[in-house]
């Protein structure tokens, strides 16, 4: 059962500053290999998802954003999951 669980409506997948995907429905659950997402996958550019290194990207309601660099990702249809580095 993971400790610690965060939820939100929308999310993205950037390269850079490039956006690779819009994420909706996503999910972050901890797990002991590091930091599990999921996610619908939405607006997706199939060659900036391909590139590397990609984060996740949470935008907050001050105008920061919270960001996780992605470790591995994997696609199936439009469902998404990755394994996330944690903050420090």
């Amino acid at each position: 059962m993971p400790s610690f669980v965060m939820r939100g409506p929308e999310g993205t997948l950037v390269w850079g500053y490039q956006r690779a995907a819009r994420v909706t429905g996503w999910t972050i659950a901890t797990a002991p290999d590091g930091l599990h997402l999921t996610g619908t996958l939405v607006q997706a550019d199939p060659f900036r998802l391909a590139q590397s290194p990609l984060t996740f990207r949470v935008s907050r309601q001050n105008g920061s954003a919270w960001t996780w660099p992605v470790r591995e990702l994997h696609i199936a249809a439009d469902a998404l999951t990755a394994l996330l580095v944690p903050q420090e």
